[in-house]
């Protein structure tokens, strides 16, 4: 039998799956490609030639299982162990990349990265990078910016994505 590829495993987005796998124990066979498939049916379109594949045709909060096989010239291996994925239902996204914070005319600016699906954003702040955060609702948003009145204490923010 031709060895399958090992240790499956699945990091789950909003609205995406990534699966990533290691090679099969060695035969000293020549492994071609490999094929991914999810709930039973192969979705790769085109042969997957590295050790990782990214689905993007799924739905948030639907259960999905996938598993891999490899291919050689002497036909497909078993299957790999199976993984369970579910990806992120609706108000749960990825967090705001790239934030950055400026100080200019006694205001306080924060920018950030847009977030796929995100309707809204939050800002918190604490006294320290520890501490309790609260949610300061005197800033202002525009898209992916925020911006305040420069506080006259220490402030540490932080900016989530919201999904209505």
């Amino acid at each position: 039998s031709l060895n399958p590829p090992q240790n499956l495993a699945a990091t789950v987005f909003h609205s995406r799956v990534e699966l990533e796998w290691e090679a099969p124990v060695s035969q000293g066979l020549i492994i071609l490609s490999y094929k991914v498939y999810r709930d039973g049916v192969m979705i790769n379109a085109d042969p997957v030639t590295a050790l990782v594949y990214e689905d993007n045709d799924v739905v948030n909060g639907q259960t999905y299982q996938y598993y891999v096989t490899a291919m050689y010239d002497e036909g497909e291996s078993g299957q790999s162990n199976t993984v369970t994925a579910v990806p992120y239902a609706t108000g749960v996204l990825e967090p705001p990349q790239n934030v950055t914070i400026s100080i200019s005319g006694g205001m306080v600016n924060l920018s950030w990265d847009e977030v796929p699906g995100a309707t809204s954003y939050k800002v918190y702040w604490s006294h320290s990078p520890q501490g309790e955060f609260i949610e300061d609702t005197s800033g202002t948003f525009n898209n992916n910016t925020w911006s305040a009145t420069v506080s006259s204490e220490k402030r540490f923010y932080f900016v989530t994505a919201v999904s209505d």
